[in-house]
This record gives C-alpha cells, sequence and structure tokens, in this order.
C-alpha cells in the first residue's frame, strides 16, 4: 500500500488587490447598464417592432415615456421546418402572429402600433378567404392593431434589436427572385368602382386591391391607373420580378411598344408606366381575353364588396398627391 506524502500542499494566502477591486467595479457598472423590462400603463398604447431572420422571428414590445423607448417584452421563435419555406411576407406576418400570441394580455389591454416597413395591413386585409394569411387575419381581428411606418430609432434597445435582425430580413430577401402575377382591370363610367388588383404570389396567396376612382376618365385611362397602382403595392411588398396580366390589348401593345402612342394624356401615362418599370429586376405585361380576366374585372365593378382593400384616386396618378388609402 502506497504511503501518504507527508508533504502538505502550499495554500497561498487570497489577497484583495487594486486590480480585482476595478474589474468588480467595471463588472457592477457594466450589469447596472442591462436593459431593464418595464411595465405598461393603462390605457397607453405601446409599439411593436417585429423582425424576421432566416431560420427565426423576433419581436420587442415597448412603451415610450417620453423621447426614450423602453423595452417590455421580447419575443423569439425558431421557424420550424415547414415555417422554413415561408416567403418572406408571410415570416412577417407570422412574426406578428407569434407574438400577439405570446403576448395575448397586453394586446387585449391596449392598442398596438405595429412599427414595419411594410404594408402588413394590406397583405392581411386583401387575402382571399383562405390559406395561412386569412386564418391569421382573422386570429388578429380581435386586436386594436394600428400599421405605422418607421420614421426613426430613438432607442438603444430598439436599435440593437433592428440590427441584429432587420438586417437578416435584407439578407433573406436576397434570395433567388420568383416571379408574381399581377391580375388588373380597369373600369370607367358611374356603373363601376374604378379598378380592381390581384396580386398572385408565387405559393398561390392572393392580394385583393379596389381602386375607387373619383374623376372622370376613359376606360384605357383607367386601365394604366389601375396598372400603376397595381405596380405601386408591388414595389411596397417588396416584389421585384411581376407579370402584369390585363385585357386590354391597347394598353399591352403601348407598353410592350407594338402599337403606337398617340393621345398625349397616353403618352404621359406610359411614361409614368415606365418608370416605376424600371424599380423591378424583371417585368413583363401580356394581354389576355376578358374571360380570363373576370376576377379582377369583379373588383373593378364592385369594389371591396368584392374582396380586399380600397384605395381612392383624388386625381391623375400622372400628378402629384393623388391617392389616399382608405381603411375597409
Amino acid at each position: 500500500m502506497p504511503k501518504r506524502s507527508s508533504v502538505s500542499p502550499i495554500r497561498k494566502k487570497f489577497e484583495w488587490t487594486s486590480e480585482y477591486e476595478k474589474a468588480f467595479l467595471a463588472l457592477k457598472q457594466q450589469l447596472t447598464k442591462a436593459p431593464l423590462l418595464q411595465g405598461p400603463r393603462e390605457g397607453e398604447v405601446l409599439s411593436l417592432y417585429l423582425g424576421v431572420g432566416a431560420g427565426v422571428v423576433s419581436s420587442v414590445l415597448i412603451r415610450e415615456e417620453g423621447k426614450k423607448q423602453l423595452p417590455i417584452y421580447y419575443v423569439s421563435r425558431v421557424l420550424k421546418e415547414a415555417e422554413l419555406k415561408y416567403p418572406i411576407l408571410e415570416k412577417l406576418a407570422f412574426a406578428l402572429v407569434i407574438s400577439a400570441r405570446k403576448l395575448r394580455p397586453y394586446f387585449q389591454a391596449h392598442s398596438i402600433q405595429v412599427v414595419t416597413e411594410h404594408p402588413h395591413r394590406r397583405i392581411l386585409e386583401g387575402v382571399e378567404n383562405s390559406g395561412r394569411l386569412a386564418k391569421w387575419s382573422i386570429e388578429l381581428s380581435e386586436f386594436d392593431l394600428v400599421f405605422v411606418p418607421r420614421v426613426a430609432i430613438k432607442a438603444q434597445a430598439v436599435a440593437d434589436f433592428l440590427v441584429d435582425y432587420v438586417v437578416e430580413v435584407k439578407e433573406a430577401e436576397e434570395s433567388p427572385v420568383v416571379a408574381w402575377e399581377m391580375l388588373v382591370d380597369g373600369a370607367s363610367g358611374r356603373s363601376s368602382f374604378g379598378g380592381g388588383i390581384i396580386l398572385i404570389s408565387p405559393e398561390g396567396t392572393r392580394i385583393k386591391q379596389a381602386l375607387k376612382i373619383h374623376f372622370t376618365l376613359t376606360n384605357n385611362q383607367a386601365e394604366y391607373e389601375a396598372i400603376i397602382t397595381g405596380l405601386r403595392l408591388a414595389r411596397e411588398l417588396g416584389i421585384q420580378d411581376i407579370k402584369v396580366s390585363t385585357d386590354s390589348m391597347l394598353v399591352a401593345g403601348h407598353i410592350n411598344g407594338e402599337f403606337e402612342v398617340r393621345e398625349p394624356t397616353l403618352q404621359s401615362y406610359l411614361m409614368k408606366v415606365k418608370s416605376i418599370i424600371r424599380q423591378f429586376h424583371g417585368f413583363s405585361v401580356q394581354h389576355v381575353p376578358r374571360e380570363e380576366n373576370t376576377r379582377a374585372d369583379l373588383i373593378a365593378k364592385h369594389g371591396p364588396r368584392a374582396g380586399g382593400t380600397m384605395t381612392e384616386l383624388l386625381r391623375h396618378s400622372i400628378e402629384e398627391g393623388e391617392l389616399m388609402e382608405v381603411d375597409q
């Protein structure tokens, strides 16, 4: 049996040096700067910032106190296999749904201001009554939600959040471009509403938009107005490649350079359309028979009663300040 060593280990006496003191104070100072979650006050409006990454959706709920933005709650959800395949617009809507489920007590007790650079209201309210987006739209309808554009970042908590997550949205948007389809129809006359637009995603999701025109114009001008409004909506949704279908052979021929434009007003419309087309990576327009464009035609004739949200047109789109969005 081996003998135990009679030599005892040398114990060094611990000394609290100035270096330890300096490190301790630095750690203490850092902990005092950590973000502290705040409790909301009764009746105040809360703001929700959304973020989407390649495999995660996140959000931060904040309250404002003077010029400060104070975080109330953070939400993060790793996407599952099927959810990873959602297009970027559906991921953004999913982020809002997940936030509403997780923060339900806050959503029920407060008005929520959703701060976003994307047109969530149009996405959720303009879809047909089927599919994921329609189900989410119904689920969110019980809450008092207001969608506002993000103008500035006023708090470090929100800034850090957007740096970490919104940057990933831009990276996700740089994935391979897949074309959307846009069905348009413009109609003039007292019996018509004005214009009908249907955007169809590569996955088959349909977003409907009715265009109410408040001035007199010809059928060809109404067709141009519908195309311009639809292209603007597509750009708001971040669509990069789009295929337009119209039952106006003349307007399709103008845009494709097949027909000469003689009327000065239509020349101005064509210039406007081409200026918007340059903002897309891919664009094409084709003429389709009227019987293949009945869905857009119904919206042009009956407006939001045929589905979707509504935009009012106060003057020709070749002038400035012509659009006014209306909640329906």
